[in-house]
Formats: structure tokens, C-alpha cells, sequence
């Protein structure tokens, strides 16, 4: 949000980006990106304006696709601030047809999804039809309150989120908060794992200008990463809880492995002694697998 002029071109109505900090335009922008191999995501808003009150695309959704389409943006973040919320779900239909009417693969992630998470006949084939990825959960801070609220809720949704993901439609947890201020990195630790385990789309929000090393190591580390992109794409369920430490479990596109992720849930700040017998573990895993014996 706040990238655009606060009102549309006068003669054309299309979006204009802030003269001041984007003098160049934001095809330069754009093309910058490109040149060194990154791609490029931008802001839009369902609704007449944006959350921070700039020009939404409501009766301009065509245009502005067309806008983004031409300056060679490659993902758009639709919000929905300021908008009616029965016409959301039919709107993100038109903004995604027109956006595949322009040819390019664009990636587009959808807000509206979370507001209505508890409707008992939530509509999940317009969702995967519509959607990229999805946000479920409020918006994420830099706490470890507010990592863990996301992580229970992936595990008490009603709707069983697990079984949404795969290649081309994502669950969205909000962004990876590590290299700021508010988690341990014991915690951060635990943030970085369960996004890729669940898994979701890696967003950085962090100055990497400052991030210290830790922090850094964690982002690119291959084998969370690998995890991340399993070409499966399939999400992960909790199959044992025992004291508030939670056992997930996440299924692989090799079958002879499976990731398993253990999370102590108490941030007390101190070691926690907890005994199990491994081949209980695993009965569980395969319980919930559908095996009998996977060993």
C-alpha cells in the first residue's frame, strides 16, 4: 500500500505512483528488478480506496490490470479494504479473469478468503479457482503471540487447511517476520520451520541492510527451503499433542519420507524435560498416513 499518487491521471484515470519517490515511473522500477533476475509484486485494493486510503480498483479493475500488465509487474496482492463484503468473492472473479485474459503468468493473492474462513459452506473451489494464495489469519506483528495465534489456528480451522494446498494454490500464514526485534531466535527458529513445513509462500519483511546473521542463515537455509518446495505441495496436520508440545506431520512427493516437526508451545523462557517412546510417535504419524505399519 501507499505506492500510488493519491489520485488517479486526471484525462486517463490510470494509477499514477508517488512522483516523489518513484520520479522515474514504475516501469523503471520494474525493469530494474528484471535486469538482476528478481521479480516484481505490487499492491491493489478491491474496494474504491485502498486501506491507507489510496485509489482502489473498484469499476477500474480492467484498467488497472491492464496498467500492471504494461508496466510487466508480476504478482498483485489484492486487498479489500473499502469495499462491499458480499461483492468481494464475485469481484476477485473478475479481477482474475481479466488477468488472465492479458496472457502473462501474474501470481495473484487474495485477502478476502479470511473474513469468511468460518462460513459452514465456505465456497473452497471458487477460492482455488480465483487464488494464487490466500491469507486465512489477521494480520500478522513481530511477536511470538502472534506467530503461535497463526500456527493454532492452522490447527483448530474448521476447514481443513491442509488439504487446500498444492502447486499453484497456496495457504498464506501473512509474512516471515525473522531479523526484526520481537522473536528469539529459538523462536525464529520455529517461525521459519513451520512456514516451510506448512507450506507457505516465504515473504521477507525485514531491512536486509541489518539483518543479523542468524537471522540471515535461517532465510537460506537449504534444507528448510527444499522442504518449502517439495514439488508435492501438500500441507501439514498436527497428529499428537502431549503437554502443549505438538507433533506435525507433513507428507512428501518422495514416499519413502515424511517431515515431522516438533513445537513446544510454552515461551516461558526455560528447558522443558518431556519423555516419549519414538514407536508411539510414529503410530501416530502412520495412523494419520493411513498405514498400518510404515516401518
Amino acid at each position: 500500500d501507499c505506492w500510488a499518487a493519491k489520485e488517479r491521471n486526471a484525462s486517463t484515470g490510470e494509477l499514477m505512483p508517488d512522483p516523489q519517490r518513484f520520479p522515474r515511473g514504475m516501469k523503471f522500477l520494474v525493469d530494474y528488478m528484471h535486469q538482476r533476475g528478481l521479480k516484481f509484486g505490487i499492491y491493489a485494493d478491491f474496494g474504491t480506496r485502498t486501506c491507507a486510503g489510496y485509489p482502489g480498483s473498484e469499476f477500474y479493475m480492467q484498467q488497472d490490470i491492464q496498467t500492471f500488465f504494461k508496466w510487466g509487474v508480476d504478482y498483485i496482492k489484492l486487498d479489500q479494504c473499502n469495499s462491499w463484503p458480499p461483492q468481494q468473492m464475485e469481484g476477485h472473479d473478475v479481477f482474475s479473469m481479466y488477468l488472465n485474459h492479458t496472457g502473462k503468468p501474474i501470481v495473484l493473492s487474495c485477502e478476502w478468503a479470511y473474513r469468511h474462513m468460518q462460513d459452514k459452506k465456505f465456497p473452497v473451489a471458487t477460492l482455488l479457482r480465483q487464488c494464487n494464495l490466500w491469507r486465512y489469519s489477521i494480520d500478522i506483528d513481530d511477536s511470538w503471540s502472534s506467530v503461535l495465534t497463526i500456527i493454532q489456528y492452522h490447527k483448530t480451522n474448521p476447514q481443513g487447511l491442509w488439504a487446500w494446498s498444492g502447486p499453484g494454490h497456496w495457504n498464506d500464514p501473512d509474512e516471515l517476520v525473522l531479523g526484526n526485534f520481537g522473536l528469539s531466535h529459538e523462536q525464529e527458529r520455529a517461525h521459519m520451520a513451520f512456514w516451510c513445513l506448512m507450506p507457505a509462500p516465504l515473504l521477507m519483511s525485514t531491512d536486509l541492510r541489518k539483518i543479523n546473521n542468524q537471522s540471515r542463515a535461517l532465510l537460506m537455509n537449504s534444507n528448510l527451503i527444499a522442504l518449502n518446495q517439495d514439488r508435492l505441495g501438500k500441507g501439514a496436520t498436527l497428529v499428537r499433542e502431549d503437554y502443549l508440545i505438538q507433533f506435525w506431520r507433513r507428507e512428501l512427493s518422495d514416499a519413502k519420507k515424511v517431515a515431522v516437526y516438533l513445537l513446544n508451545t510454552l515461551a516461558q523462557g526455560t528447558t522443558r524435560w518431556y519423555s516419549v517412546n519414538p514407536s508411539e510417535v510414529f503410530k501416530d504419524l502412520a495412523r494419520v498416513a493411513g498405514d498400518s505399519d510404515p516401518w
